[in-house]
Order: structure tokens, then C-alpha cells, then sequence
């Protein structure tokens, strides 16, 4: 990412919170770009176009508390719990980075958040989409 970045560190929040907050910062049309970062306890968020009754087994959710969510992203399913930390890269239209696919906009990011890790004598790695430790 090229230029200042402003960060929103929204802590720990339940999952309606943080899906709103990732959308509210979107629709806002930030002037440069923000990143939002946050926690939440367990919940399976699945993209705006999937079909939960494809993507989620309710039976398994419900016997484990953890409630459905859908973004107003696309993508696909993802399991979170407080071990996760999320962050969603927003880009204004006129940005030179705006062009860039979703892997090119987030492997600066992964690729630096895995190198903080192993500087710390955390083993992790990041592929395209994801950092992974332990």
C-alpha cells in the first residue's frame, strides 16, 4: 500500500458491530486508506453471495452457540473466534492501489504482520489471503 493509512482499532466486538463498522467505513468513502482491525467471539460470517444452507451446517453452530452472519462482501465463509483478528483494507476509488486485485491490495500486509510474528519467536506464515501462527 502506497501513502499514509489510517487505522481503526475497534478492539473486541460482537459480530453485528463489526460487520457494520466494515461496512459504515466503505460507504463513508474515506479520502485515503483505512484499515479495520477487530476481535469477536465465535461466529461464522459468510459472503453476501453465498447460500448459507450450502456453506454452514446449523446443527453444528447451534449445538456450539455460534451465530450466522452475512457480510455485505463477497467471499467466502470464515469461522472466527477471539483467537482471530480481523482487518478489512478499505481503498478510495482514485487510489493508486484501487486497481489491484485482493491478493496484490493484502499480501504487503499479510507478508508484514507474518515478519512482525517470527520477530516476536512466533512461527507464522501468510499465503495469499491469511497469516497462520502455531
Amino acid at each position: 500500500m502506497t501513502g499514509p493509512v489510517r487505522v481503526v482499532s475497534a478492539a473486541f466486538v460482537e459480530p453485528a458491530e463489526a460487520l457494520a463498522l466494515d461496512e459504515a467505513v466503505v460507504r463513508a468513502e474515506p479520502g485515503s486508506p483505512v484499515l479495520v482491525l477487530w476481535q469477536t467471539r465465535a461466529a461464522v460470517v459468510i459472503g453476501r453471495f453465498q447460500r448459507a444452507d450450502w456453506e454452514v451446517d446449523p446443527a453444528a453452530c447451534a449445538a456450539r452457540d455460534v451465530r450466522v452472519w452475512r457480510r455485505f462482501t463477497g467471499g467466502g465463509a470464515v469461522y472466527l473466534d477471539p483467537g482471530t483478528l480481523c482487518a478489512g483494507i478499505v481503498v478510495p476509488a482514485g487510489h493508486p492501489d484501487a486497481a489491484l486485485g485482493v491478493p496484490d491490495l493484502d499480501r504487503p500486509f499479510l507478508d508484514g504482520i507474518a515478519a512482525a510474528c517470527r520477530s516476536l519467536g512466533v512461527d507464522a506464515s501468510s499465503d495469499e489471503r491469511t497469516v497462520r501462527v502455531g
